[in-house]
């Protein structure tokens, strides 16, 4: 079986299935990640949140250089992401006063008055 380098060098050929190769290994990981930093109540924002990155990283995969694994450059992308979505979605709650019209905003870590 192939190592993450191996997979990465043939995916920025061109290789779809060494991408979903690299899909499959990382997903579990990457949505653990995800659900950690939003709260066990946003498990489908979690999903979002994972499926998002695995798109970011078909896109820029050609900008990997290998300077790092692969796993700490996915881990990294993932967190920003999820922060990120963490923070604006908090920003909007409390942009409206604090109402969140989200289903589930009434509980977890940025959670407003649920309409």
């Amino acid at each position: 079986m192939d190592d993450d380098s191996q997979l990465v060098a043939r995916a920025q050929s061109g290789d779809q299935k060494a991408f979903a190769e690299l899909v499959r290994r990382y997903r579990d990981r990457v949505f653990r990640l995800s659900v950690s930093i939003l709260g066990k109540e946003f498990v489908p924002e979690a999903e979002d949140v994972a499926q998002e990155v695995f798109l970011k990283i078909h896109h820029s995969l050609q900008s990997f250089r290998g300077e790092a694994q692969f796993g700490s450059w996915i881990y990294r992308v993932t967190f920003n992401h999820a922060v990120n979505v963490k923070e604006r979605d908090s920003f909007s709650a409390s942009a409206r006063g604090g109402y969140c019209a989200s289903p589930g905003c009434d509980r977890g870590p940025w959670a407003g008055k649920a309409d």
